[in-house]
């Protein structure tokens, strides 16, 4: 027994040993994700993808408040909240005015503090993400050409400079396709009315409306000496029947002359 707790104790010795020489295990790299998406209208978002490495979710929306004002220097009114991508937390970041529209918007990006405040937190390696809006862009420096860069410790944080050139057909044209449904929908809605309305063939043709029969009956000539002094022949019929005159009303006594 003796002989087996000093083996027991000579190898725990020989394991701290060798750490101390060692230095120990090495840390864990953390990594993680930023998303920087540029709005048509001029405003930006970013979102945070290292909620899981923090504390608490104050910290993350702490961390992506100053990543947004570093990214985007002098923007007001940066809102932060946390919420969740596909199951993974995440912090966005939504600012308003972020760069200004015009024919030929141009906006310079310098990723040097958002590289310093991950840094301070112990994010060694991070990707950064640009989504650009739907308009012909020209990114620099852009070397693996799908607007993707990684922002480590010790390495020369890129500056990104943006520049789009909206064409205004091509927005009246996006901005018309709604119209345009709508105007279609009415035309379908439209015709198919005048279907449900038109008589099958073979059926018997509806009673005339109101108001053709109102001209109609205008025109007609009411009594005998008016169809005689028209020339036109004149024969009595009895009159329709209504809630007001429930038996046909009798012949009028008149005579042709």
């Amino acid at each position: 027994m003796c002989f087996r707790r000093l083996a027991a104790v000579a190898i725990s010795l020989i394991s701290l040993a060798l750490l101390a020489g060692c230095g120990g295990a090495p840390p864990r790299q953390q990594r993680a994700r930023v998303e920087v998406v540029l709005l048509a209208g001029g405003g930006a978002r970013v979102d945070l993808y290292a909620a899981g490495r923090l504390r608490s979710d104050a910290d993350v929306r702490a961390l992506a408040r100053r990543i947004a004002g570093a990214l985007f220097p002098g923007a007001e009114g940066i809102r932060v909240r946390t919420g969740k991508d596909r199951g993974a937390p995440f912090a966005r970041a939504e600012i308003d005015r972020a760069y200004r529209t015009g024919r030929r918007p141009f906006l310079r990006i310098d990723t040097s503090g958002a590289a310093r405040e991950l840094a301070a937190r112990g994010f060694d390696d991070t990707a950064m993400k640009l989504r650009l809006p739907p308009v012909p862009a020209t990114v620099r420096p852009d070397i693996s050409g799908n607007q993707l860069w990684h922002l480590r410790e010790g390495d020369p944080a890129p500056v990104i400079g943006i520049g789009m050139r909206p064409e205004p057909a091509r927005w009246a044209g996006v901005m018309a396709l709604p119209l345009l449904g709508a105007l279609g929908v009415a035309l379908a809605f439209f015709v198919r009315r005048r279907a449900l309305a038109a008589p099958r063939p073979g059926s018997p043709s509806p009673p005339p409306s109101w108001r053709f029969r109102w001209a109609r009956d205008a025109t007609a000539p009411t009594s005998a000496s008016q169809a005689c002094s028209a020339g036109r022949p004149w024969t009595w019929r009895p009159p329709r029947r209504s809630r007001h005159c429930p038996s046909a009303c009798p012949p009028p006594c008149c005579s042709a002359p």
